[in-house]
Parts: structure tokens; C-alpha cells; sequence
């Protein structure tokens, strides 16, 4: 990878928005993981498919990244966007967290999905545009699959991580606890919001970390070549 790196001259500043790629995606897998397998379904006990439940984070998703990518970043630049963004992704999760088993989808997931498609808009889109930023055409490609590759890292890493932080807290849960279809369900929740909680904080770290790494300026002044260019 450094020697591919090195081709697409990925300097300090280009692996900046690669390190919130891997922030972002190592909660964002395993956020969809949980809640796609039963933390939305079953603490709201949706009568409808998960994919369809998930429709309107993908559509808050797609119209923010739309938004940031060709009005805000253009304008106030990365070093703005992508922390405000992280910073709902962190509000949505620790949120979602209070849901219980017998919480509304409308009222008690739904607002959040909401908020975490926006959130993702702000934070995904404009730190994948700020990492390709002023790569030669031939170098396009390599810098784009760096930064999937990035992600596919960091989706394996929170997945692996989270997951294990909710078998601890099943455990946790169930320790003195008599082993009843209650408890059990109790404590598939309990696993579920400790891994939204984990996310969050993880959230909270990447916005500090992007509000200190990321270049400031907007993408006119970014886009320029320093002074010393030939």
C-alpha cells in the first residue's frame, strides 16, 4: 500500500481524510450490522422489511452528499463540514441508544436514521472529494481505491470490535441474572446500545481529530498549487 500511496502522492495532508474514512467506517458497519439485524426491528417492533426501514437514512444520505459536495464544501471548505457531520453521526447514535423494546419506529428511530443520513452526507462525501483533491488524472484511480480501501479497513475493524464490545456487555448482563426469554431479549438490547454508545464516543473522537487535522480554507484555496510549484 505505501508504495501506491506514494504513487498518488498521498503527502500528510491527503492521509488525513483517509484516517476519517476509517473513523467513519469503522462505526458505520457496525452500526448497520446491529441495527439492520434486529435493534431497529426488534426494540420497534417494525411490521415492515429492514431494507424498507432503512430507506430514509439512504435518502437523507444521498441528498446531503449532493448538498455538501457541491454547495458547502465549495464554499467553507472541509475543516467545517466534515466535524459538524461527525458530530450528529455521534448525537444520532448516543440517541439511539435510549430506544427500548417497545419503542416506535416514528418516534424513536426514525428521527435518528434521519439525522445519521445527514450526518453521513456531511462526513463521507466531502472527506472522499478532500482526499482525491489535486490528483493527476493518472493517478485518479489509485487515490479513489485507497480511499475505499480505506473504509473496507476500517468497516472490518469496527465491525470485529463492536461486536465483541456487545458479546462482553450480553455477558456482563446476564451474570447473576436467571436465564429467561426476557432476560435474553433484555440483553440483546443492552448489547445493542452499548455498541451505539461505543459509536458514539468513536464519533466524538474522529470530529475532534478532523477539526485538528483537516486543511482549512475552501476547495478554491486548497485546490491552488503552493508557492513553490513549478
Amino acid at each position: 500500500m505505501l508504495p501506491v500511496t506514494g504513487r498518488a502522492g498521498l503527502s500528510r495532508a491527503r492521509l488525513r481524510p483517509l484516517l476519517i474514512q476509517v473513523a467513519v467506517a469503522l462505526c458505520a458497519a457496525a452500526f448497520v450490522l446491529f441495527l439492520a439485524g434486529n435493534a431497529a426491528v426488534n426494540m420497534a417492533r417494525l411490521n415492515i422489511k429492514t431494507g424498507f426501514a432503512f430507506l430514509p437514512m439512504i435518502a437523507a444520505l444521498a441528498g446531503m452528499a449532493q448538498v455538501s459536495n457541491r454547495v458547502l464544501l465549495p464554499r467553507l471548505g472541509p475543516k467545517v463540514i466534515v466535524p459538524t457531520g461527525l458530530l450528529m453521526n455521534a448525537a444520532a447514535l448516543y440517541l439511539l441508544h435510549r430506544v427500548g423494546l417497545h419503542s416506535s419506529y416514528a418516534s424513536h428511530v426514525l428521527p435518528y436514521l434521519l439525522l445519521l443520513g445527514l450526518g453521513f452526507g456531511l462526513s463521507l462525501a466531502p472527506s472522499f472529494s478532500t482526499g482525491t483533491l489535486g490528483l493527476k488524472p493518472g493517478d485518479a484511480g489509485v487515490g479513489s481505491a485507497t480511499l475505499n480501501t480505506s473504509q473496507q479497513v476500517g468497516g472490518s475493524i469496527g465491525t470485529a470490535l463492536l461486536n465483541t464490545l456487545a458479546a462482553g456487555a450480553v455477558t456482563a448482563y446476564l451474570t447473576g441474572r436467571a436465564i429467561t426469554p426476557a432476560n435474553l431479549q433484555a440483553a440483546a438490547l443492552h448489547s445493542y446500545t452499548t455498541s451505539f454508545v461505543y459509536s458514539a464516543l468513536i464519533f466524538v473522537v474522529a470530529a475532534a481529530v478532523a477539526g485538528l487535522v483537516l486543511p482549512k480554507g475552501n476547495m478554491r484555496a486548497l485546490s491552488a498549487p503552493p508557492p513553490d510549484a513549478t
